[in-house]
């Protein structure tokens, strides 16, 4: 784990109010995460988590990451600073609804990923690191694979 700049852990399971154990993962990384919108915290001991994204990066380049607010539970979004000859690169982890959940659910997080796109796009580039636990798993990439244009 520690060769690696950026993580995106998707399915922590963690409450909002556990969400400091992520920085015990390791040493050397910080943590932005987040928990599923429907686990409230007086539940943590009578039900076990679900769900949750989270972004981590090594303390070495903290000072040149920012963590970019979305309203969605299932989106983790970090600016790395000047990553990419100067340009910026946005990395978003997406964990979107399963196959259990309503389609309004997956369509409300694809919209809002969509959103981030189209707004980070203007700024630098983007990769998006999801999860995707549903059955059209192609229709997905081809959404996401038409807002992944790298030019040369």
């Amino acid at each position: 784990m520690s060769n690696a700049d950026i993580l995106v852990l998707s399915e922590h399971r963690l409450y909002s109010s556990e969400l400091y154990k992520l920085d015990d993962l390791n040493c050397e990384y910080e943590f932005h995460g987040k928990a599923s919108h429907d686990l409230k915290d007086e539940m943590l001991l009578r039900k076990p988590g679900h769900c949750g994204i989270a972004i981590g990066w090594k303390k070495s380049i903290s000072d040149r990451i920012r963590v970019i607010q979305s309203t969605s539970d299932r989106l983790c979004i970090i600016e790395i600073i000047g990553a990419i000859s100067g340009i910026n690169l946005y990395v978003i982890g997406v964990y979107l609804p399963q196959q259990a959940c309503k389609i309004s659910d997956f369509d409300e997080h694809l919209l809002k990923l969509d959103h981030h796109l189209t707004e980070l796009q203007e700024k630098g580039r983007c990769i998006v690191m999801a999860l995707i636990v549903i059955i059209p798993i192609l229709l997905f990439f081809a959404y996401i694979l038409t807002f992944l244009q790298i030019s040369s």
